[in-house]
């Protein structure tokens, strides 16, 4: 019986801290800027009517997404076994 609150215990506890972090995460405004790379950061687009019938929106997106992708895809070493 003890094993079972324990294990209900961390599983509680793991959960408030991931909704701890998400919250905060969804919470804090996004930068502008980036300090550390000295360039202004892409935002998300703003969903318009407009925006949706002359495709500008879906083009913006394209261009945030990618740019997110390039970001989280780059190796965490730069050094290569096949070089």
């Amino acid at each position: 019986m003890e094993d079972k609150i324990k294990n209900i215990l961390v599983s509680v506890m793991f959960l408030g801290i991931i909704t701890f972090f998400m919250s905060v995460n969804i919470l804090t405004k996004d930068k502008d800027i980036s300090n550390s790379e000295r360039r202004k950061l892409q935002q998300f687009p703003k969903i318009t009517s407009q925006s949706l019938v002359d495709k500008t929106w879906a083009e913006d997106f394209n261009k945030f997404i990618n740019i997110l992708l390039k970001k989280f895809s780059r190796p965490l070493c730069k050094c290569s076994i096949f070089i």
